[in-house]
């Protein structure tokens, strides 16, 4: 017959559940409040800075490149990028090599906006991510997949 965990270790187990669950809201919570004052600030969000920053690093890119490189879905970029477009900050043009793919390149607004801006709330995170030493980065990453398997976010 299985042993039932005692009242300690079913404390201790309780206590780690909150403790990661506390954990996720702050940080959600951290990464809403980035992209709200970017809104209020300077009439952009956190998704769309990212954007006009990758685009600033490399011009000329197709969608669905841009896509890959901030890992969400097509449907989802397309939504920011055409914000992006009517708001000023980004065009949209046939690349010269492809007459069928869309290329997307900043504006002088969108490069000013990128002058003007702190780093987003996910910027952030990567800059103070890049200063983990690199064992330490994979535990991250490793329990990262953990909980992005536990939730299903493949599905």
């Amino acid at each position: 017959m299985p042993r039932l965990p005692s009242q300690k270790a079913l404390e201790t187990r309780n206590a780690e559940v909150s403790g990661i669950v506390n954990s996720v809201r702050r940080i959600h919570n951290l990464l809403d409040c980035y992209s709200r004052k970017l809104m209020q600030d300077f009439g952009i969000t956190g998704p769309q800075l990212g954007v006009l920053r990758l685009l600033d690093r490399t011009p000329g890119m197709s969608l669905s490149e841009l896509s890959q490189q901030i890992y969400l879905h097509p449907s989802t970029v397309s939504g920011i990028v055409e914000r992006l477009v009517v708001s000023g900050h980004v065009t949209r043009s046939r690349s010269p090599e492809d007459r069928r793919t869309l290329v997307l390149e900043l504006t002088k607004k969108g490069k000013k906006t990128l002058r003007e801006t702190p780093p987003s709330g996910f910027g952030f995170m990567m800059a103070e991510l890049e200063k983990l030493p690199l064992a330490e980065l994979r535990k991250v990453h490793r329990s990262l997949i953990t909980l992005s398997r536990l939730l299903r976010v493949e599905e």
